[in-house]
């Protein structure tokens, strides 16, 4: 029987966060699907968002995310983000990380959509790249920390009530393995492969949520599902995000003919919240009948900013763009989820012994739609107020760990062409009727078909049980969660915007 203190689901900025600080005084475990390095946190460009320095204020990035999040955030949870943003940056700079800084010392602060003030602390563009080099140095040198990478987690172990560990599947192996700890961390990334295109790593299943549901844990907001303006437009390739911090940089929202179409729809233009833009965008995509709307940063280019977007620049010339010449082509993408499993300050769920962090948690900070760059700092602050809370409180009390029924795989090629044939079948359903604009009907249609599937022979018992048959089923369960909340929430709000019937009045972008 294997056991240790802390068991940790997920090798992103939350996951490594929560187990170095843990590591202080428990020994931790981190399983992860792929590799350490294999996560959403690394494709990061933008940055932290920090209101570090004078005049900008916490108090001012309180007001920009409460504005953002369309007025379902949490307050308290809001200014327990802003406020320990400071300590955040520093934790991070300990650990060696090291944010752009200006020649006088001072940071060099990017701006973003639905900032009031550049307050975004950033590695260039590339600041998750860097974020998880650094934590993931910091967690190979602790002998505290032990790392298992290639682990598919099938079920929570739940024991009287309380989450007591996990059973999942070792690398290659047949056969399943049971990890017990009275202290288990969800922080297993977003579930952005339930759509079709998607910024999200391939290994973006949504397990997280499903492991969370199927035990019996309280989630909220998970019809607010955030789609990213910019990714770049190449089909066939590997998605690349077009940093938000581009536009902060000065380049502009564009039809196909090269003419602005945003600015006066809203009076933050290219940089007005996700929701807005994406919607501008796709509106913008039927109405020219185009497959992409495009960047303009023609004017402002120069040698300066290529070299502060070196990995944008990089990609568009492999693309054969050049920013300084060519518009960019860009269209929106499932991004990040908004909501998840329901927790307090300290990362606690409703089960004892199961916490959740970073995109798995509803902290309450994100409301309906999210503050760009709001994100990485959320995984860091609210998984070191759930370290050190364990630190100061201890371990939960669990008399007896008993293990349960093993499984074993029976992995088939033939079965698992189905599995990913329903794979993309749940990915266009999702992106047609649960995307950004959304209808009652298509709402019906879309539950009706992923409830069917759930419940189908294939799904319905651990027979003939695959990889493959696990990852599907954590996308279906997820995917039902998202569909049952948008189909609850009658009106539009933030990333839920439900299409109402066409009138003679003319349509307000909000």
């Amino acid at each position: 029987m294997e056991k240790c203190d802390v068991l940790v689901i997920g090798s992103g900025v939350a996951g490594l966060v929560f187990a170095l600080t843990c590591a202080e005084k428990y020994q931790v475990r981190v399983v992860c699907k792929g590799t350490l390095m294999q996560t959403n946190t690394a494709l990061a460009q933008g940055g932290i968002a920090a209101a570090l320095e004078i005049p900008d204020s916490p108090e001012s990035h309180f007001q920009d995310t409460i504005e953002a999040g369309n007025g379902l955030c949490d307050e308290e949870a809001v200014r327990f983000l802003v406020y320990q943003a400071g300590e955040a940056i520093r934790f991070l700079e300990s650990q060696g990380l090291k944010f752009a800084r200006l020649p006088n010392g001072h940071y060099d602060m990017a701006l973003e959509g639905a900032h009031r003030k550049p307050r975004v602390v950033h590695v260039r563009d590339h600041t998750g790249k860097s974020l998880m080099e650094t934590l993931a140095h910091a967690v190979r040198e602790n002998r505290n920390i032990q790392v298992e990478e290639f682990c598919l987690v099938d079920h929570l172990i739940l024991q009287k009530g309380q989450c007591v560990g996990a059973s999942f599947f070792r690398g290659n192996t047949p056969g399943s393995e049971q990890l017990f700890a009275p202290v288990t961390m969800l922080a297993a990334g977003g579930a952005g492969q339930v759509y079709s295109p998607t910024s999200n790593t391939i290994l973006s299943t949504g397990d997280g949520f499903s492991l969370a549901d199927e035990a019996g844990a309280e989630l909220k907001h998970m019809e607010f599902v955030q789609f990213h303006p910019t990714l770049l437009y190449s089909p066939g390739k590997a998605p690349f995000l077009i940093s938000e911090a581009l536009r902060g940089a000065g380049a502009k929202l564009c039809d196909k003919h090269g003419r602005p179409f945003i600015e006066k729809q809203h009076p933050m233009g290219s940089l007005a919240p996700r929701d807005i833009v994406s919607r501008s965008i796709i509106r913008q995509m039927k109405k020219d009948e185009s497959p992409c709307v495009y960047l303009d940063i023609r004017e402002k280019w120069s040698p300066k900013l290529a070299a502060h977007f070196s990995t944008i620049t990089a990609r568009c010339r492999e693309e054969g763009i050049d920013p300084g010449k060519d518009l960019i082509p860009v269209y929106p993408a499932a991004h990040y989820m908004c909501g998840g499993i329901l927790t307090d300050l300290f990362g606690q769920t409703n089960i004892p012994g199961l916490f959740a962090s970073g995109e798995n948690a509803c902290t309450g900070v994100h409301g309906a739609n999210r503050l760009a760059s709001n994100s990485l700092l959320e995984g860091v602050v609210f998984s070191r107020s759930a370290g050190e809370h364990l630190l100061r409180e201890g371990l939960p009390f669990h008399r007896a760990y008993h293990s349960g029924p093993f499984l074993s795989l029976n992995e088939d090629e033939f079965v698992d062409k189905v599995y990913c044939q329903i794979k993309e079948k749940l990915q266009k359903t999702m992106s047609t009727h649960v995307g950004i604009i959304r209808n009652e009907k298509g709402l019906r249609e879309a539950e009706s078909y992923i409830y069917s599937m759930l419940h189908s022979h294939l799904f319905s018992s651990d027979h003939h049980l695959s990889r493959n048959k696990i990852k599907v089923r954590h996308m279906l369960r997820t995917a039902l969660l998202i569909v049952r909340a948008a189909m609850s929430r009658k009106t539009s709000c933030g990333a839920h915007f439900m299409e109402m019937k066409k009138n003679h009045h003319s349509e307000v972008l909000t």
